[in-house]
């Protein structure tokens, strides 16, 4: 039955994964008692899904990742990020000249780790960087 609910999750070189219950379960070490799981049985499967090669992402899985940021930001109520906030956001992705480099995922104006068009993602308040680079920022509702 858990073959029918999916979770996303990033691999250790950021890249989505779509999991089953039990893979997710597996795969993050958080197992219900009526399924439990070892710690050896964890460091297996994570070094297996950490081992493979993950290519880009194809236009379906970019469309589902887009879709699921669309689905939260709305079920949040459209929090929004502060124009300050967005800016420091933004400044993480596109660099500050003479203080840091631009980010190492950022091609032209999408995220290559998620596919997102940054400055739409670094807007919505519930949005992750996928490579844990955008500090925690207080929401402003709209």
């Amino acid at each position: 039955m858990d073959q029918f609910f999916w979770f996303t999750a990033w691999d250790a070189n950021y890249h989505s994964m779509n999991l089953t219950l039990r893979e997710q379960e597996l795969y993050t070490g958080d197992c219900p008692s009526e399924r439990p799981c070892t710690p050896e049985m964890v460091a297996a499967y994570r070094a297996y899904f950490d081992a493979l090669e993950v290519g880009p992402l194809s236009l379906i899985q970019k469309a589902i990742n887009l879709g699921q940021a669309v689905i939260q930001h709305v079920a949040a109520g459209m929090p929004t990020v502060t124009d300050e906030q967005h800016a420091a956001r933004m400044a993480v992705c596109q660099g500050t000249p003479g203080l840091a480099p631009k980010c190492d995922h950022l091609q032209g104006t999408s995220c290559n780790l998620c596919s997102c068009y940054i400055t739409l993602k670094a807007k919505m308040a519930m949005q992750k960087c996928p490579a844990g680079k955008w500090p925690e920022l207080p929401v402003v509702q709209p």
